[in-house]
């Protein structure tokens, strides 16, 4: 079967980078799985078998049209979402669900069964994020660079900082207007979904809707409520969240990156190192004794990119207990980290600070987490797994 080619744009603008580097990211597991990726336009390449790939949000329906160019071979136009679904431009979509190769593909199952009722005949289906095999760290010093603590710290792979946590939250003004996005009647509504989220981590958010929203509840643009609704009490609950957990960890020396709002929030020991790009996050993990690598909670049936990064970067990684985590990562079976309870900020203390004081411990859970990433979570991994998703192959 001829391997089909893969289109990823080249040029990508959203926040630390994040989508340019996905781009390059998988471009490049692609070419190691033996695709060619981004051919000159000709003749040839219009009837191979091709898949143009873009993550999140496109333009518009105009410029990927454009982008694609002519074709006469068998096509598919993938949209992958790294977000919730409530996040979807539903003009776009409209336009995009009327293409015949068209195919959406998520990181998360949360509300998916939503999405074939807001647009019936969406064919759609989850491929788990991945990480670059750049990502990961020389497997042969890992033990080494959590044991021997006297090594010189300007020595490549020497553990200099502590705890290393990277999360942006929303300011005040953000969320106020959010808030104003929301019908005002609703609003002391939409603060209940945030604290239930809170409260009970493993709801969804169209779990957490149901369960707080009156009925009935009517609205010409339901979907939209839906939306306005997610946005506002995500970004409240976010902000809660982390900064409980990061006020739980006063007194250890933990590094926070993240938006500019952390400055006057950080307790005694924890130091802001500013807002860190997507590319750069690979070097900090490498220094990094245990990471606190907090998982969407825009979701709760997936698991981040900065799980993977910081397993591979060699850190002893505590993440929040969800489902999927469970199985893939923090079971006893598996042991590649450590979960905590994220509604319970003294579990992640207690953590950490045990983590911090057994480097034999550190030392075993970096390796099974470096080792699992290189066996089962490389972006080479989700070649396949988009393959079978789009229908034409894997």
């Amino acid at each position: 079967m001829t391997l089909p080619h893969i289109y990823v744009p080249e040029k990508y603008m959203s926040r630390y980078a994040l989508l340019q580097a996905f781009c390059v990211e998988f471009g490049e597991a692609a070419r190691e799985a033996g695709h060619v990726v981004n051919p000159d336009r000709n003749e040839a390449s219009g009837a191979a078998p091709a898949i143009f790939l873009v993550f999140n949000f496109p333009e518009s329906m105009e410029r990927i049209l454009k982008w694609m160019g002519p074709r006469t071979g068998p096509t598919a136009m993938v949209q992958w979402l790294v977000d919730h679904p409530f996040n979807l431009d539903k003009a776009l979509m409209a336009d995009m669900v009327k293409q015949g190769g068209y195919r959406f593909v998520h990181v998360t199952d949360d509300d998916s069964h939503m999405l074939q009722l807001r647009w019936p005949g969406l064919r759609h289906g989850r491929v788990w994020h991945g990480v670059p095999r750049s990502a990961l760290c020389d497997a042969a010093s890992v033990a080494a660079s959590h044991l021997d603590g006297s090594r010189d710290g300007s020595r490549d792979g020497y553990r200099d900082i502590d705890v290393f946590f990277a999360g942006s939250i929303a300011d005040d003004a953000e969320l106020d207007r959010l808030r104003a996005d929301m019908p005002t009647e609703l609003h002391a509504k939409c603060d209940d979904v945030a604290k239930l989220r809170l409260e009970y981590p493993w709801l969804s958010f169209g779990q957490a809707f149901d369960s707080i929203m009156p009925t009935p509840l009517t609205c010409s643009d339901h979907w939209g409520l839906l939306a306005v609704v997610f946005r506002y009490s995500t970004a409240k609950l976010n902000r809660e969240r982390r900064i409980r957990l990061v006020q739980s960890l006063a007194g250890l020396r933990v590094c926070v990156a993240g938006s500019a709002v952390w400055k006057g929030l950080l307790p005694a020991g924890c130091e802001y190192v500013g807002e860190v790009p997507y590319t750069d996050i690979s070097a900090w993990m490498r220094r990094t004794k245990v990471c606190v690598a907090l998982n969407p909670t825009q979701f709760v049936h997936g698991f981040s990119e900065r799980l993977l990064l910081s397993m591979a970067g060699g850190c002893a990684t505590v993440t929040d207990d969800r489902l999927w985590v469970r199985e893939n990562f923090t079971n006893p079976n598996v042991r590649a980290a450590v979960g905590f309870g994220v509604n319970q900020p003294g579990q992640l203390r207690d953590c950490v600070h045990t983590l911090l004081a057994d480097a034999s411990a550190r030392a075993e859970i970096a390796m099974r987490g470096r080792a699992l990433v290189e066996e089962k979570h490389l972006w080479v991994h989700r070649v396949k797994s988009l393959l079978r998703v789009v229908g034409m192959g894997g």
